[in-house]
């Protein structure tokens, strides 16, 4: 099972199937009768699209199975026996972990060499920015640069989410969103309605404001203008749901919330 606490569940609508996220950083399906592990994942790599479940790696845009890495490249096997968050989404060459005893690690997939090793405890989050490791703890969040230097963010506890979209880091509290560049650097504060839980950003057009996309505990999903000429504040609901909003994902055309 799971090897830290489990913060989601959902159901299948026929009831026979069950979905469970964990702080361990992986998704697992289970068969809701007997139990039983039908599938888990813990990491999602780019360029080419590789996954890795409990059944090894596999090549996505293939169908392959088992042939992602036939070398045995070191920084995959730190992510198959070691990690228990990962990430990979700029698609280039470096990759961030963190370890089951709370070690946050750059790796450099191209040369197989690992960059720097830091112990950072109770990290609920990590994303790749910048070649360097964003590491997000309930206390604070700290941008990990590619020679391993850490850089807190000036933002205070408590630390409701953090989401980085198109070079943007985006740190959520209970009613406020801070905006920082991926070096970074703050941009703006947003001052929201209570009760925030996720969030993230769309643009209209590439060189229009940003539009920040928010979720509540409520379950429901607002979009929220970021231009300093809005008065009052353009702020749209979208969608409401029955539980609190965990992910808010961009997608062409709009969002998966």
């Amino acid at each position: 099972g799971h090897m830290s606490e489990v913060n989601h569940v959902a159901f299948s609508g026929d009831g026979q199937r069950m979905a469970s996220v964990g702080d361990d950083g992986t998704v697992r399906l289970w068969d809701a009768d007997t139990g039983r592990a039908i599938w888990a994942t813990k990491a999602l790599l780019l360029n080419p699209v590789r996954l890795l479940t409990h059944a090894g790696w596999q090549h996505l845009e293939s169908g392959q199975k088992n042939d992602a890495f036939p070398t045995g490249a070191s920084w995959a096997k730190g992510l198959e026996i070691d990690a228990r968050l990962s990430d990979n989404t700029t698609g280039r060459h470096f990759l961030c972990l963190v370890t089951h005893d709370n070690y946050a690690e750059l790796w450099d997939m191209q040369t197989d060499t690992r960059q720097w090793r830091a112990k950072v405890p109770n990290v609920l989050g990590v994303a790749e920015v910048q070649n360097g490791c964003l590491l997000h703890t309930p206390t604070q969040v700290i941008r990990y640069s590619s020679d391993g230097q850490a850089h807190p963010l000036s933002v205070s506890a408590p630390i409701n989410t953090v989401s980085v979209v198109a070079n943007e880091i985006m740190v959520a509290k209970q009613s406020v969103v801070h905006r920082f560049t991926s070096a970074g650097q703050p941009i703006a504060t947003h001052g929201l309605s209570p009760g925030l839980t996720a969030v993230s950003q769309i643009r209209l057009r590439a060189s229009s404001p940003p539009i920040l996309v928010v979720g509540f505990e409520d379950g429901s999903v607002e979009f929220v203008s970021t231009e300093q000429s809005a008065r009052p504040r353009t702020v749209q609901s979208v969608h409401h749901g029955s539980a609190p909003v965990s992910k808010i994902l961009p997608v062409s055309g709009g969002i998966v919330a």
